[in-house]
């Protein structure tokens, strides 16, 4: 919550983030959209590190609309 209020506060408040969807729901809602609409979503799971300073990792999927 820390990195959407300091970074996305301004967005979020425009309506340009949707909050938070899953996957499945990204998809859905991309149908409707134009080309070359994308979404950043974060995953839904972590999964632990390998290394010890690092205990979590986790990865930010990317889809988008293409015809």
């Amino acid at each position: 919550m820390k990195l959407t209020k300091d970074h996305f506060t301004s967005s979020w408040k425009q309506g340009l983030i949707e909050g938070f969807i899953s996957k499945i729901h990204a998809e859905e809602l991309l149908r409707s959209c134009q080309d070359n609409t994308f979404f950043l979503r974060f995953t839904e799971s972590m999964e632990p590190r390998k290394a010890p300073n690092q205990l979590w990792k986790g990865s930010i999927s990317i889809i988008w609309v293409q015809t």
